[in-house]
């Protein structure tokens, strides 16, 4: 992985709440069994990498304000933060349109392979 994607950063999403999973709109009509699997399977995957130093591990159940910080910094961001963190499906829909003004200062970047 590093000599082909020597700059590659790894984010893991997923949801630990399996059952609330197979009930959302991507994964709708999935079993439990199938969404354990591949969950299983991608941590797995990349938690038997090489690039360990190069994976942010992010399930939904985890987002927070702190947690979206500490992502904009691995990722190599400074001089910025998140206010809050969006939210693209409030009640089942995608119609919550309010994610404007959500950084704190202004972001530069600037990570080493």
């Amino acid at each position: 992985w590093k000599k082909l994607f020597p700059c590659a950063r790894v984010i893991l999403n997923y949801r630990n709440d399996l059952a609330g999973q197979v009930k959302s709109g991507f994964y709708s009509g999935s079993k439990v069994e199938d969404a354990r699997k591949r969950t299983e399977n991608m941590k797995r995957v990349f938690g038997n990498s090489e690039m360990q130093d190069r994976i942010f591990d992010l399930p939904l159940e985890s987002f927070s304000l702190a947690k979206f910080n500490e992502l904009l910094k691995w990722l190599g961001f400074s001089g910025c933060s998140y206010r809050r963190v969006a939210h693209a499906n409030n009640n089942g829909t995608y119609k919550d349109g309010n994610n404007s003004n959500l950084v704190n200062g202004t972001c530069t970047y600037g990570l080493s392979t």
